[in-house]
């Protein structure tokens, strides 16, 4: 059983661009790979643990980052 992320993230929403920037730490030494289409995950370098998300198309996209994130809890916004 996956571990649910308990830490209130700060979300950022570009709603103009539909277009949603999670933080979950800091993002100093991560880097960011597109692991899904338009799904952008930030790793911490050292530990390779997520420390964020950049979605683009969010609204389409929300329901794939949570079937694959699901220890995430990714917000929803009315488009």
């Amino acid at each position: 059983m996956m571990e649910k992320i308990t830490a209130h993230p700060v979300n950022k929403y570009d709603e103009r661009h539909d277009v949603l920037h999670m933080f979950l730490g800091s993002s100093y030494n991560s880097f960011g790979d597109e692991e899904l289409p338009g799904i952008y995950v930030n790793r911490d370098e050292d530990s390779n643990k997520i420390v964020g998300f950049t979605i683009l198309d969010y609204s389409e996209r929300r329901a794939s980052a949570k079937k694959n994130y699901p220890q995430f809890d990714f917000p929803s916004f009315k488009k």
